[in-house]
């Protein structure tokens, strides 16, 4: 049976996330996220209904803890998660959370400022999933050849384009319209086409 675990949220940070390196080098961040709904009662008054929600981002989306401060507006993609640990009081608790598989930082301009970049840090890269390794990537796209034949005269400042093959983007031929006077595009006398 098929099935599928997926959430999408934005929303606003509660708080500066909490980073934990382990010996073996990987790191977790886990922070929290607000989204809010707004919505009219029935006796007309507007209300706000926010969820909070655990955020946990592992690997290479626990580096992007450096650009997530208290405030910060994310779209968070990932997975709902449910756990269970015991207490000092040997107490058991129950936590839902949302392990991230994408983030993509929303404010106009980050807190942190970034060196190079000018768009904010997002992962994995907008446009779908970073290239895993080993798998074919496309070939990066030809200059478009010089064309041969006569050129028209240079003026002067401006550079000229080169010039397409004889034939190059003509259309191909076309049937004939049939005459208006075919009966199939004749009115039937009450202003009506015929089908």
């Amino acid at each position: 049976m098929a099935s599928l675990n997926r959430i999408m949220l934005i929303g606003g940070v509660g708080k500066d996330p909490e980073v934990r390196q382990f010996q073996d080098g990987a790191q977790v961040c886990n922070f929290t996220l607000a989204t809010s709904e707004s919505y009219t009662d029935r006796s007309g008054e507007k209300k706000e209904d926010t969820t909070w929600h655990n955020i946990v981002l592992n690997g290479k989306l626990a580096g992007l803890s450096q650009y997530i401060h208290k405030g910060s507006k994310l779209y968070v993609e990932g997975k709902i998660r449910n756990r269970s640990y015991q207490t000092q009081n040997g107490e058991t608790r129950y936590v839902t959370e949302v392990v991230g598989l994408g983030v993509q930082l929303l404010d106009s301009k980050p807190q942190a400022q970034l060196s190079a970049p000018a768009q904010q840090p997002s992962y994995p890269p907008q446009g779908g999933y970073a290239p895993q390794p080993g798998y074919a990537q496309a070939a990066p796209a030809q200059a478009p050849a010089q064309v041969a034949g006569p050129q028209p005269p240079a003026q002067p400042g401006y550079p000229q384009p080169p010039m397409p093959p004889a034939g190059y983007g003509a259309q191909p031929p076309q049937p004939p319209l049939p005459p208006m006077s075919d009966p199939a595009y004749t009115l039937n006398g009450s202003g009506d086409l015929p089908f």
